[in-house]
């Protein structure tokens, strides 16, 4: 009986160490299989982790890289509206420079004359003759010489007994018929008005076949201009021509580089672009180191006669 009882807690024993040793193997077969499962979970969040940095990074540097590419076509359009401005410019230089001073001699000297005006004391002895330019343009009022006053009159009130008219193409003075009230002068601005009562056919020919277009714009500091006259110093038979800008303003007065001698008063200053009548030249102001001109507003013309 008791080598029975002997043998059955040997068996026993050898039961729980086979149990142990099972469960034990078991343990650790599932603690090794927990922890491969950790430590590929974290190597999944490692290689996770990198994949999103590796893009995260590769973003930026896409992100940079338009920046980078926005900022250049932002100077291109910069550049390319810049180019096209100096384009632009340089064509309305261009068509600027498409009216050379030939095309405005062509259009005004035909009507640019030479005004010479003779006083006569009460006795009939000569007292006086002004001489000077004008521009023969036809008006609601006929046929007239728009010139300064102090040609078309002596001491700003006494009117000249007659005025001969000297045209570029015919060698006689054509002798304007002056009646009573047919010239007028402003009471402040230096111009004045003569009205041809009995024009030369070649006067009237002149009228229609060359007009004598007004500048509609003030003209800008810059701009290119040509004075056209019969000053003392020029040519004794035709035009002498001076070119130069408008220097500045004063009043109604352009002031201009070019240059304007005695005998130029009353002739024509073109706007060179526009190839249309700035308005009359009037006398010079001397500086230290040159004279500037004064050239009367064409507006301030029509206003004062």
């Amino acid at each position: 009986m008791n080598e029975a009882k002997k043998h059955i807690k040997l068996l026993t024993g050898f039961v729980l160490i086979v149990a142990i040793v099972i469960i034990g193997g078991a343990g650790a077969f599932l603690h090794k299989k927990y922890q491969d499962r950790t430590n590929e979970k974290e190597a999944l969040e490692k290689e996770l982790s990198a994949l999103v940095y590796s893009q995260k990074k590769a973003l930026d540097i896409a992100v940079k890289e338009i920046n980078v590419l926005k900022t250049k076509v932002e100077l291109k359009d910069q550049e390319s509206e810049k180019k096209l401005g100096t384009l632009e410019s340089n064509v309305a230089d261009l068509q600027r420079e498409t009216v050379s001073i030939n095309d405005v001699v062509v259009q005004w000297r035909p009507i640019t004359v030479k005004v010479s005006c003779h006083f006569f004391y009460t006795n009939g002895k000569p007292s006086a003759v002004i001489k000077g330019s004008g521009i023969i343009i036809e008006t609601v009022s006929g046929i007239e010489v728009i010139t300064n006053k102090h040609i078309v009159s002596k001491d700003n009130k006494y009117t000249p007994d007659f005025c001969r008219i000297n045209v570029p193409g015919i060698n006689e003075s054509l002798i304007a018929k002056i009646d009573e009230g047919e010239i007028y002068w402003g009471e402040t601005a230096d111009v004045g008005k003569l009205k041809i009562s009995q024009p030369h056919s070649h006067i009237v020919n002149l009228t229609e076949n060359y007009k004598a277009p007004l500048c509609s714009n003030k003209a800008k500091i810059g701009d290119k201009i040509i004075v056209i006259g019969y000053p003392k110093i020029g040519s004794s038979t035709d035009i002498t021509v001076t070119d130069g800008i408008i220097s500045g303003y004063e009043n109604n007065y352009y002031i201009t580089s070019a240059k304007i001698e005695s005998g130029n008063s009353g002739g024509g200053a073109i706007l060179q672009d526009k190839n249309c009548y700035l308005g009359i030249p009037t006398f010079a102001m001397i500086g230290d180191a040159e004279s500037l001109g004064r050239i009367l507003d064409v507006k301030s013309i029509f206003k004062s006669i």
